[in-house]
């Protein structure tokens, strides 16, 4: 790529675990990308050769971003050392601000699809928050909103995503772990905590 070398060893699969029903895969390399993502290895070649992006640090390529297999998400390769050590997929929508914001897909520690929240819920809180409002610390910013199973949540945005101007971190939950009683309950955390609007 580029003249650079980046190479994609064998690599290995750990182990699988399973957390409330749903399987999670930890290794490396080839083996752990195919486990994990159904890429294959000319899908892989092609995102080297044409990719849509890569993000550098300190002269070295640390993510390459290209089309995913699944339409409308992209695929991310990460690099360590000259050597493609993980991929995942993920989608990059505008919210109610027009900012672009990465949405991953489900992870171990769930992140940030926790109480049956799933992608449409989080690209929906983006775009169409609560009373239309986007709150923000100065440096976060918080969307409020009611997932399709009637969890309200928060979900919180970060501008230091990697590979991403920005990037969903998690949802908020009341207590860390149920939902709050409304939007406005919800907005009444967020003062609480010292939030306030964020004019796009």
């Amino acid at each position: 790529m580029n003249g650079e070398e980046i190479t994609l060893p064998a690599g290995a699969v750990y182990e699988t675990t399973t957390v409330d029903g749903t399987e999670y895969t930890r290794g490396f390399g080839l083996e752990y990308i195919e486990a994990t993502t159904g890429l294959t290895v000319a899908e892989i070649e092609s995102i080297l050769d044409n990719p849509d992006r890569v993000v550098t640090k300190d002269g070295e390529v640390q993510y390459i971003i290209g089309d995913s297999v699944t339409d409308g998400e992209e695929t991310i390769l990460e690099i360590i050392g000259g050597t493609i050590a993980t991929a995942s997929s993920g989608e990059t929508v505008e919210d109610t601000c027009g900012q672009k914001v990465y949405i991953p897909e489900q992870s171990e520690n769930d992140h940030p699809y926790k109480q049956g929240i799933d992608k449409n819920d989080i690209r929906d809180a983006l775009k169409n928050p609560f009373n239309g409002k986007v709150w923000t610390d100065g440096t976060l910013r918080y969307y409020i909103s009611q997932a399709s199973n009637g969890v309200w949540h928060i979900v919180r945005t970060s501008p230091d995503y990697p590979f991403a101007p920005w990037g969903v971190r998690t949802s908020l939950l009341k207590d860390g772990e149920k939902s709050f009683d409304s939007g406005q309950d919800a907005e009444e955390e967020l003062e609480e905590r010292g939030h306030t609007e964020y004019d796009c």
